[in-house]
């Protein structure tokens, strides 16, 4: 017995795992009962999801904010400290811009981008 089937689409063959068609099927059910659901049941969809998100919060150690934990944090973004330094420079006119973020003249000038 096969484990894949070849799907043909858009002149395109691919490899679908029963384990993929099943996932599809998953996620195809979730849409319809969002497309479906009444406005007071994705109201109470949200509130779940709210207290979900409040009970995440309750349960972990609330971190204090100091120069280290807000570094640590943009480090995971990919911007290092001498970025950091340069973003509360007078200067910086870096900001998020109609395309996401943009780089000022002077990021790219001190080589930080």
């Amino acid at each position: 017995m096969t484990t894949e089937f070849e799907v043909a689409k858009y002149g395109q063959v691919t490899h679908v795992s029963h384990e993929g068609i099943a996932l599809g099927a998953e996620v195809a059910d979730y849409v319809n009962r969002w497309m479906n659901a009444t406005p007071e049941e994705r109201a109470q969809w949200a509130r779940e999801a709210e207290n979900m998100r409040r009970q995440e919060r309750l349960g972990l150690h609330t971190e204090e904010l100091t120069l280290e934990s807000l570094l640590a944090r943009v480090e995971r973004w990919g911007w290092s400290r001498q970025y950091v330094e340069h973003l509360v420079q007078p200067y910086c006119e870096c900001e998020d811009g109609r395309d996401g973020w943009e780089y000022c003249q002077h990021a790219r000038d001190l080589g930080l981008v």
